[in-house]
């Protein structure tokens, strides 16, 4: 089989509805956790792969969109992820959107809390 690029446009779709059935709520999240299993793979045979986001967070991987204070997580730990992001390879097609905990006082702020002010 022929390597082929997916395009960034229908990751993006896909993803959008992979953000659906992450939030479904309904009588049936079985079946929407199926689909969305199925996106994520069907993704992953294209090369498109989830960005990681434990740990720091990565102003290349991470868009930055609420700060919170958590004693126990460390200073710019990347601590809830409100959107998956995307790549395929080295290439971002969609950043992570990521909550962060704040730097404490006297640590100076992260390159990424400017985001977020």
């Amino acid at each position: 089989m022929s390597e082929q690029r997916i395009s960034s446009g229908l990751v993006l779709g896909i993803a959008a509805i992979i953000d659906r059935l992450d939030a479904y709520a309904g009588s049936d999240p079985a079946s929407a956790g199926s689909v969305r299993d199925d996106l994520l793979e069907l993704l992953a045979l294209n090369g498109v792969h989830p960005v990681e986001c434990r740990g720091a967070v990565d102003s290349s991987l991470h868009r930055v969109v609420r700060v919170v204070e958590q004693p126990e997580a460390a200073p710019g730990a990347v601590v809830a992820v409100w959107a998956r992001g995307y790549a395929s390879g080295e290439t971002v097609i969609r950043h992570a959107q990521v909550v962060v905990n704040r730097p404490r006082k006297g640590e100076g702020d992260g390159p990424w809390f400017s985001q977020t002010r």
